[in-house]
């Protein structure tokens, strides 16, 4: 009695060679019919439903990166020598600032 995995002699030889007929392993079969479902899926969505593409997502970072831009160049126009003046006599300013030179400056200017 054979089991229904046993593989299977085929009828047909080929210079003296007999041909197994071996079952793909069933976690072969779920891993490529999943890819077969997934593909279909994905170029639905992509290609046929209006998912985002390449142009549409840089449009849309594009779009965020004029946005913080404008805001910055708003907050750097609104900065005047008032401001500045405040800035640097602060105590915890003029510390970090000394930090900084200290890290970054001291090699070159020191």
């Amino acid at each position: 009695m054979t089991k229904k995995t046993d593989p299977k002699l085929l009828d047909h030889d080929y210079d003296g060679i007999q041909e197994l007929d071996n079952p793909l392993p069933s976690w072969w079969l779920l891993t490529f019919y999943g890819t077969v479902i997934f593909g279909i899926l994905y170029f639905g969505y992509y290609q046929m439903f209006g998912g985002p593409n390449l142009r549409n997502e840089y449009q849309q970072a594009l779009s965020h990166h004029q946005e913080v831009k404008g805001a910055y160049l708003a907050e750097l126009s609104e900065f005047d020598d008032t401001k500045l003046a405040s800035i640097i006599t602060q105590k915890e300013m003029l510390n970090y600032g000394k930090e900084v030179y200290q890290m970054n400056c001291v090699a070159c200017h020191a």
